[in-house]
């Protein structure tokens, strides 16, 4: 591992926390409105936004599911989603960190599985064609630029979608 310890855990959580991204909306199932099977809803186009990716539809039930949990395992959750499937050592110094026994080591390691790549919907393509296109990622080397690129991409997220708690799934 480089530069960076368990103990940056801290200075990480303020570096998301500086770029104040918003929570993803939860919204309430309704039948006339959502379909039963979708998890993420456009709130651009006011339309169910159908994912056939399981990581990604995991990704909503997780939100849902850390809705109540303290910040930083939110913050754990979306670097996670953010890096997913792939892989530098600026990325493995992140794991490592968030999978330290001290931390998150055991819900962490139970998000995805370990051959899923993509846990993000749409509107993170639309923000990576802009800015930091998935391939360029794991040429970040500090971590300050990648929590930054994590931090626009859940905002470019939370911006034009929210997540469906669907009661029979989410009780």
């Amino acid at each position: 591992m480089r530069n960076i310890s368990a103990n940056n855990w801290l200075e990480i959580v303020a570096m998301w926390q500086s770029h104040r991204v918003p929570e993803i909306k939860i919204m309430t199932f309704d039948k006339d409105k959502h379909n039963p099977t979708t998890a993420w809803f456009s709130l651009t186009n006011n339309t169910p936004l159908n994912y056939l990716s399981n990581p990604i539809n995991r990704t909503a039930s997780h939100i849902i599911e850390l809705e109540k949990r303290e910040q930083p395992i939110k913050i754990a959750h979306k670097l996670m989603g953010f890096t997913l499937g792939l892989d530098s050592e600026l990325i493995d110094d992140l794991r490592n960190i968030i999978y330290s026994p001290s931390l998150f080591r055991n819900e962490a390691r139970c998000w995805w599985y370990c051959s899923s790549k993509y846990a993000l919907p749409e509107p993170y393509s639309r923000y990576e064609r802009n800015t930091c296109p998935r391939y360029a990622i794991p040429m970040i080397t500090d971590m300050e630029t990648l929590v930054k690129h994590a931090a626009h991409t859940w905002t470019a997220i939370a911006e034009a979608a929210a997540v469906i708690k669907h009661p029979s799934i989410h009780s």
